[in-house]
């Protein structure tokens, strides 16, 4: 729509010797709004396709092939720590997983209460609260807001 009405402008100048009109931000805001109306969703997934950002079917397939990379990778890696926990004659076996996740369950850092970070924190290991002013907003009347629309209608013509 805008690109007809610039070359209708165009030519109503070349044949007329009309001058174009300067478009301000009220006009092109109409402009797009009349515009969306008519973009269909496929317009809009053309649109993020050649962008790159809707990912591709085939992406799809390397993403496959990766995590399949990543788990032979994985479990070339598993097979290496077991022969290694294999040649250690262990009486009680253990195998290349449950030597990995041996120390998940466990808690490696004691949790702080609340207190004890406060004390940390604080000076003088006193705990104080720290109240910041409130300053109420300033009430606006009606009548300011209306001429403060008015300014910016203004503006924007």
């Amino acid at each position: 729509l805008f690109l007809y009405n610039k070359i209708k402008t165009f030519d109503k100048y070349n044949e007329y010797g009309i001058n174009p009109t300067e478009i301000d931000i009220k006009k092109c805001v109409k402009y797009v709004a009349c515009v969306w109306d008519n973009i269909t969703q496929s317009t809009i997934e053309n649109c993020w396709l050649k962008a790159d950002i809707l990912p591709k079917d085939d992406e799809n397939e390397i993403d496959i092939g990766a995590n399949t990379q990543i788990y032979s990778t994985h479990m070339k890696e598993l097979e290496k720590v077991q022969a290694l926990i294999d040649e250690l004659n262990f009486e009680n076996q253990i195998n290349a997983k449950e030597f990995i996740h041996y120390d998940d369950s466990e808690i490696t850092i004691e949790m702080y209460s609340n207190k004890e970070i406060l004390k940390a924190v604080l000076p003088n290991n006193q705990e104080k609260e720290i109240e910041e002013p409130l300053d109420p907003l300033p009430s606006v009347t009606h009548n300011e807001i209306i001429e403060s629309y008015e300014k910016v209608i203004l503006y924007l013509e």
